[in-house]
């Protein structure tokens, strides 16, 4: 009698032959192993032993799966709540600078030009905004490009 092989899809049994099945669960078996030795104990020369880590007296030492080294890398795979806190706030911290520039930058441009951007930050259309102005789309447009320019360049010398 030949080995059946299937995979879980969907809630649904699929029969697929062995080298699908082997090809599909070699990295979920490669992930389970390296998990695994992820938690091994660690001799005082930090290779990883092979006993059973609740009797092995490295674990005692803060080397085993009761006190493994720490590892920024596994802190990032795992997600930990601290870092994904500080990741945050670096990240708004980073926001806050950029949105700082963008103002200087456009307190910096000239009366025409700062009008141009707060049309165009108003929400309107930039057929409206160029109404608005009494200029053409086009004129608009080619004026909108030179504005982002201007302001991309200011931003640049307080970031």
């Amino acid at each position: 009698m030949e080995k059946e092989f299937y995979l879980i899809i969907e809630g649904q049994k699929v029969i697929v032959s062995e080298e699908v099945y082997r090809a599909y669960m070699q990295p979920v078996w490669r992930e389970e192993r390296n998990k695994r030795n992820r938690w091994r104990c660690r001799d005082a020369k930090g290779v990883r032993c092979k006993k059973n880590c609740s009797e092995c007296e490295n674990a005692r030492f803060g080397r085993g799966a009761i006190g493994n080294d720490l590892s920024l890398d596994a802190l990032v795979e795992q997600e930990a709540p601290c870092l994904a806190y500080e990741k945050d706030l670096l990240n708004d911290v980073i926001h806050e600078m950029h949105l700082e520039a963008l103002r200087k930058a456009i307190n910096e441009l000239d009366e025409e030009d700062r009008e141009l951007v707060e049309l165009l930050l108003s929400g309107l259309k930039k057929k409206e905004c160029a109404d608005q102005l009494g200029i053409s789309k086009h004129l608009f447009d080619y004026r909108e490009k030179k504005v982002l320019k201007k302001i991309q360049k200011k931003m640049k010398k307080f970031i």
